[in-house]
């Protein structure tokens, strides 16, 4: 998953975009619209992908996303470091690793 802020760092108007890409880097579905300063997980919550998961999800199906989204049975996040630590557990951190591999690409 891709997601994309359009906003001037110093104000002005901007736009939240969603986007979904598949392993080949091919998108595959977009949601956009809402203005820049809405949270990402808010524009996931109201996507027509999450709203109607079972007219886009097989049953072994996910999306993987960062630490802006909360997990749910089609959303697979990273882990957030928990308030006041330095840093997250071994565990946490070596899946941080590897869903990173999966999500970051170079093309």
């Amino acid at each position: 998953m891709v997601r994309g802020r359009l906003q001037h760092q110093k104000g002005g108007y901007g736009i939240n975009a969603l986007v979904v890409c598949d392993d080949q880097c091919h998108v595959t579905y977009y949601y956009a619209g809402w203005p820049g300063s809405t949270h990402d997980n808010r524009s996931w919550r109201n996507c027509k992908l999450n709203l109607t998961e079972a007219d886009f999800f097989n049953d072994m199906e996910y999306i993987i996303g960062d630490s802006a989204f909360n997990p749910s049975k089609r959303m697979i996040s990273t882990y957030k470091k928990p308030s006041g630590q330095v840093s997250l557990i071994a565990k946490n951190e070596f899946f941080n690793t590897k869903v990173a591999s999966a999500r970051i690409k170079s093309v």
